[in-house]
């Protein structure tokens, strides 16, 4: 990374043993770094922070102005919600999707990932210049006291429009996790939701 960037990262290391649990105490785990990196930025003089994993990238289709624009005109939001994009790897022998993924799922009952529903998929900028601003998991963001069971409670939400914000999740299991599964089929749903493999939405 190039400066200033790279002056803000600062890694940080679990000593015990830990285990991939999804809606356990791997996301306490998460919850509680992401409240550590709230007191972090705000000491950096950050303004908003976004939890981002290594194979998600942030785009931002018209700029950033548009963004900064929503920041603006909706102070009282400390939920800025952005939907995940699900990229479709061209076959099961990609090894770089970054680099060869074109084409992507964009609605959410196709592939949920960050939420049970579809009023939840992806993740949220939270605005730091809210003083009770906490996580509401480790993807939403909510004011102490006023979390709703998803997206930070629909009063401290603003939902973002594609084309302002969208996340792009590059599936790890497309990096050469396929066999392990993310979800309980395993293989098969990782072919179904990745690559694009016909299957009956619920």
């Amino acid at each position: 990374l190039h400066p200033p960037w790279a002056e803000c990262i600062e890694a940080t290391f679990v000593d015990e043993q830990t285990t991939r649990d999804n809606g356990g105490l791997q996301t306490d785990r998460q919850t509680e770094h992401v409240k550590a990196a709230i007191r972090e930025a705000r000491k950096a003089g950050l303004t908003h922070l976004l939890h981002l994993d290594d194979d998600e990238l942030l785009f931002l289709p018209n700029g950033r102005a548009p963004l900064h624009e929503q920041f603006v005109w909706h102070k009282d939001a400390c939920n800025f919600h952005a939907l995940t994009m699900e990229a479709v790897v061209p076959n099961a022998g990609c090894t770089n999707p970054f680099a060869e993924a074109r084409a992507f799922r964009h609605r959410p009952k196709q592939y949920g990932s960050y939420g049970r529903d579809a009023g939840s998929t992806g993740k949220a900028f939270g605005a730091l210049g809210i003083g009770d601003i906490e996580p509401d998991g480790p993807h939403h963001f909510g004011r102490h006291g006023h979390k709703g069971p998803s997206m930070g409670g629909l009063s401290t939400t603003k939902v973002l429009t594609p084309s302002v914000a969208v996340l792009l999740h590059y599936e790890r299991k497309a990096m050469g996790f396929k066999a392990a599964g993310k979800y309980s089929g395993g293989k098969t749903k990782w072919r179904q939701n990745i690559l694009g493999e016909s299957f009956p939405l619920e």
